[in-house]
């Protein structure tokens, strides 16, 4: 099986605005909403595991509630990013 690894974890600081980038909007949905949705409806991706800041738990809340219900059931629980890229 595939597993999809989305590394969200980043906070954005070059992008500016206050916000990470991947909870700003882009048109009608969230950029991490878009990006999940993408490999979940993928037919050969098994399971999406979202790699986020361990302090964006509200943000990601608001993933969550864009998603269709059916879609969550191939969404891993979040795990914590590091300090770092590398």
């Amino acid at each position: 099986p595939v597993v999809a690894i989305i590394v969200a974890a980043g906070r954005g600081l070059r992008a500016g605005g206050g916000l990470p980038k991947q909870y700003r909007r882009l048109g009608d949905r969230l950029v991490l909403t878009r990006t999940l949705e993408v490999f979940l409806t993928h037919a050969d991706v098994a399971l999406v595991q979202p790699v986020l800041h361990p302090d964006d738990d509200a943000l990601y809340r608001a993933v969550l509630a864009e998603l269709d219900g059916g879609l969550a059931r191939r969404l891993a629980p979040p795990t914590a990013g590091g300090a770092t890229r590398q």
